[in-house]
Order: structure tokens, then C-alpha cells, then sequence
């Protein structure tokens, strides 16, 4: 009997050890090229048919300062200039470059941020205290053109900055037709369903239990 538990749970194993490992990471980036900026950018990221978990952004920083990730359920549009509808996902200081450049920095998101099937969230990028495009800003593109970037699982759409108020006040002002230069990297957030492990968990305490009561009856 025990020579058998002990042969399935060899067998256990290897599953249970596959089912934990994470996702691997995507990132999808725009092919905007910069040629100005302000104190920031807004950003919608709509997950497609599968949940997404956003865990990291790179942007076009100029300068250094406080630069600060806020989010909302649901498109930026229509709320960019309502403070109550954003929540501040982090804020951290970025070293950024100068002048008009297209080099992609790394923005903390903090422990991200899941946004679910079918849903779109926005995003907004603002740097503390903006002193000009080529000084102290986030760069976008100001020719135009709004921008829309996806692959299999998400979507990314920019068109509106936030400039134009106050340094401090990231939801004062704004400038439209603007598009975004950057990256989302994600992993798939499983929805929390039984999984392989927690039924392998199940099964390996029922042995347990098992090979317990046998070694007590044998006693």
C-alpha cells in the first residue's frame, strides 16, 4: 500500500510543479516617433478576449523627476479632467534623457494592475513638474494623429495629453490630438478558476490521509 501511494505521488510531482510556474511576459510597443511634449499623456489598454495584468510601462521621458502612473476602469475620454475618476497605481522617480530624443524609459507601475476581458482601462503617464519638451516632459507626437497599436491579446490608443494647467495638478488641462510613444509589458491573468495544483493539492492530502490510516491500522 505505501509502496503504491508513494509511486503516485512521485508521479504528482512534476505536474504540480508545472502548474505553478508564471506566464511568460509580452510587451507591445507603439511606433510613434516624438517631436514635442508636456506634463503627460493619456493612454487606453484594452484587454481582448483574455484577461491581462499590466506589469510594466516604458515611456519617453525627458528630464528627471517624479513620474506617476494613475488608471481608471474604463476609457480615459471624457475624464480627463476629473481627478475623482483616477486611482494612482505608483510614482517613482525616472532619470530621463534630454532634447528630442525617442529612447524608451521604465515607468513603475508598482504591482500592477489587472484589467479584465473585454474591458478597456486608462491610463495616465505625468511627470512632476514639467519645464518643456526638450527639459522636462513626457514626449509624444503633436502632428496629428492619434494612435492605435495591438497584437493577439491587447490594445493600445492614444490621442489626448494633459497640458497646459498647472505643473502640480495632473488633471487641469489638456491638448488633443496627441499619440503616445512607449510600451506595455503584461502577462495573462487567469481567471480564478480550479486549476491542475489545487486539485493536485486535493489529491495529495487525501493520500496523505490514506497512507496515515494504514500506518495506524498496521500499529
Amino acid at each position: 500500500m505505501i509502496r503504491f501511494v508513494r509511486r503516485l505521488l512521485a508521479a504528482l510531482l512534476p505536474a504540480l510543479t508545472f502548474s505553478i510556474c508564471s506566464a511568460n511576459a509580452a510587451t507591445l510597443t507603439t511606433a510613434v516617433t516624438t517631436n514635442g511634449g508636456c506634463e503627460g499623456i493619456f493612454v487606453d489598454i484594452t484587454a481582448k478576449s483574455q484577461p491581462v495584468r499590466v506589469t510594466g510601462i516604458e515611456s519617453v521621458v525627458v528630464g528627471t523627476d517624479n513620474v506617476s502612473v494613475f488608471y481608471k476602469a474604463g476609457s480615459y475620454s471624457g475624464f480627463e479632467q476629473t481627478a475623482g475618476a483616477w486611482t494612482l497605481l505608483n510614482s517613482a522617480p525616472v532619470t530621463g534623457g534630454s532634447g528630442a530624443i525617442q529612447t524608451l524609459y521604465p515607468v513603475s507601475v508598482g504591482a500592477g494592475v489587472t484589467i479584465p476581458a473585454g474591458q478597456t482601462f486608462g491610463f495616465l503617464i505625468w511627470i512632476d513638474n514639467a519645464a518643456g519638451s526638450l527639459v522636462k516632459a513626457i514626449r509624444y507626437d503633436t502632428s496629428g494623429v492619434t494612435d492605435t497599436t495591438d497584437d493577439a491579446l491587447i490594445s493600445i490608443h492614444s490621442g489626448m495629453s494633459s497640458c497646459g494647467g498647472a505643473t502640480n495638478d495632473p488633471f487641469d488641462g489638456t491638448s488633443n490630438i496627441r499619440a503616445w510613444r512607449g510600451s506595455v509589458t503584461y502577462n495573462l491573468a487567469t481567471q480564478p478558476i480550479p486549476t491542475l495544483s489545487e486539485y493536485g493539492l486535493i489529491v495529495l492530502a487525501a493520500l496523505l490521509a490514506l497512507t496515515t490510516a494504514f500506518t495506524l491500522r498496521k500499529m
